[in-house]
């Protein structure tokens, strides 16, 4: 397991991401122009999907997942570790993509927010030497 003032920076970076996704929520309930229904909808989507994959993406920080031992020595990621890059890949996507339905400043903030989670995912996947 890694030790916690190795991983806080990822912890913390990940923390403002997810304050940042809700800072665009906000900003976006707070526009003096209002949204279509679906346009909202796409957006508020893309922000929580977002969300959810940074707080997966924190969870893969801490290593709760275990290296699987193969009989010949070798050693290969869990599978669940594997699936959580993939869905935190997938959530920074989505969240990038759906912030375009957004106007303004509020675009601005999930558009980046969802590319500095894909950034995170990355750097979880280099943290486990992949």
């Amino acid at each position: 397991m890694t030790s916690l003032s190795a991983i806080w920076p990822s912890l913390a970076f990940c923390v403002l991401t997810l304050v940042a996704m809700g800072f665009s929520w906000r900003l976006q309930d707070q526009s003096q122009t209002p949204l279509p229904n679906r346009r909202l909808e796409l957006f508020r989507v893309g922000a929580i999907v977002g969300s959810l994959g940074v707080v997966i993406t924190a969870i893969s920080f801490l290593d709760p997942f275990a290296l699987i031992q193969h009989p010949d020595g070798s050693m290969s990621v869990s599978p669940w570790l594997a699936r959580s890059w993939t869905i935190g890949f997938l959530a920074s996507l989505v969240s990038t993509l759906f912030a375009l339905f957004a106007r303004g400043k509020a675009r601005v903030v999930l558009s980046t927010s969802g590319l500095v989670s894909g950034l995170l995912t990355f750097a979880a996947v280099l943290q486990n030497g992949v």
